[in-house]
């Protein structure tokens, strides 16, 4: 699965921010819409 580099930053900076917690939940949200793209 590929993931843009505009949303892996996305989701480094959160799993900084919140400790991972909303990390995976975004992370889903990403590749989701990698696939609706």
């Amino acid at each position: 699965m590929h993931i843009t580099g505009k949303c892996f930053s996305q989701m480094i900076a959160q799993q900084k921010i919140y400790n991972g917690k909303l990390y995976f939940g975004d992370k889903m949200l990403c590749n989701l819409s990698q696939y609706l793209a």
